[in-house]
């Protein structure tokens, strides 16, 4: 994946050209180049937002879906859990809510460019 950091403006590029010395007529042909759209390679920079919401749709069954199945496998079929009990009920609650929490935290965790 390009990092933030690892781009470089139109603006600078054609900068660096003015001052190199390079003959005239490739440093006109590589500006022509420069400030041709199209052929500029791109690339799509989500916001956090944006990329934890592709994240939690792309990853949902694997994390969350598994996380509740986990969760309830655990507390109430090997721990036997009464469901029909107010604390069974409410300490399975806690439990996958634990599991979830810290797998979207996880998430977050895992997010290292710093946006400015």
């Amino acid at each position: 994946m390009t990092e933030l950091s690892d781009l470089i403006s139109r603006k600078r590029i054609r900068y660096e050209l003015g001052e190199s010395t390079m003959p005239k007529k490739y440093r006109d042909f590589c500006l022509r180049v420069i400030d041709d759209v199209s052929l500029t390679p791109s690339i799509n920079i989500n916001t956090p937002k944006e990329d934890f919401r592709d994240w939690i749709i792309d990853n949902w069954t694997t994390t969350v879906y598994d996380g509740i199945d986990y969760g309830l496998e655990t507390m109430v079929v090997n721990a036997k859990k009464d469901m029909n009990d107010v604390v069974d009920r409410d300490e399975t609650v806690d439990y996958i809510s634990e599991i979830l929490k810290e797998g979207l935290l996880n998430v977050l965790d895992t997010y290292e460019a710093e946006l400015s």
